[in-house]
């Protein structure tokens, strides 16, 4: 629905709804895996010391296991490469504040945000620490977060669990006659869309020559590029200065950007947030960048 300030909001009676197939990694999950660890495990990291976490930093995965309400990044294994990815329950903690649209969207869209998050793989018995845990990992502990402006709030969606299973689940492949093995491609699929699904490994087109991956035609669609090329698609370029890079674009999101203070900004919540910044988002949606990295 068009508002006045020539920005989309959804319509009443149109909701956002999550499916997870399994409570995602982080803060939500933490008490969840600590269920199904044998008991040798669970003497080693009982017997594990590590120094106390400042309230600004992010822990390692799944280090400090016994610590609730803490910015964790991903993956969680401990011998796992360590990367600069936050946790599921981070990044939806987040999109209860700012709203899935991003700072890109936000220039189209006023905050949208999620109204049921359901989630699979969940045993009946486990449903209460569960629903907790994510209340608390989702919301509870953003609860300080003030300031916000028009617009922005404190999302609280309703969680919910489904007995209904995903056949390609860790739980479910468990139980096939098949060994299957974790691995390191991911699908995007959109309904309705006359676009065939992607395959990605390491965030790249699988099949596609090093030659060729940075031609326009084969970014992947969720990428960051992607998005900032759709944005100037979308908002005409004629309004876009050209040499505007990715970074310089989602920083002159204004409101968005006092949102993002008032979580991420010194003595907030979130100020243990690890960002990206200018330095992995300094780039242009252009042929000419395209031309540079190829050859």
């Amino acid at each position: 629905l068009k508002t006045a300030d020539d920005r989309y909001r959804l319509k009443d009676g149109v909701h956002m709804i999550m499916y997870i197939s399994t409570p995602p990694c982080g803060d939500a999950s933490m008490r969840f895996l600590a269920t199904f660890q044998d008991e040798e495990m669970a003497a080693l990291k009982d017997s594990a010391i590590f120094p106390p976490l400042a309230p600004n930093v992010a822990s390692r995965g799944r280090d400090n296991y016994s610590l609730f309400g803490v910015l964790r990044t991903k993956p969680g294994r401990a011998d796992s490469a360590q990367t600069l990815s936050l946790s599921c329950s981070d990044k939806i903690a987040r999109w209860n504040v700012l709203g899935i649209q991003g700072a890109l969207g936000s220039a189209f869209f006023h905050p949208i945000y999620l109204t049921k998050i359901i989630i699979g793989d969940v045993p009946p018995d486990l449903h209460d620490v569960v629903k907790s845990d994510c209340e608390r990992a989702f919301w509870g502990r953003l609860q300080e977060v003030y300031g916000l402006p028009e617009g922005y709030k404190l999302n609280r969606p309703e969680v919910q669990f489904t007995s209904v299973a995903f056949v390609h689940s860790r739980s479910a492949q468990e139980h096939s006659s098949l060994a299957q093995r974790s691995c390191n491609e991911s699908l995007t699929w959109v309904a309705d869309s006359t676009s065939p699904h992607e395959v990605l490994i390491n965030g790249l087109k699988r099949g596609v020559s090093p030659k060729y991956r940075y031609k326009t035609m084969f970014w992947p669609r969720l990428s960051k590029v992607s998005l900032f090329h759709l944005y100037r698609k979308t908002k005409n370029t004629e309004n876009v200065p050209s040499e505007s890079t990715y970074y310089e674009t989602k920083e002159s999101m204004t409101q968005y950007q006092i949102a993002k203070s008032c979580l991420l900004g010194e003595g907030r919540p979130f100020s243990g947030w690890i960002r990206s910044g200018a330095r992995w988002e300094n780039f242009v949606s252009s042929s000419d960048n395209e031309q540079q990295s190829t050859n």
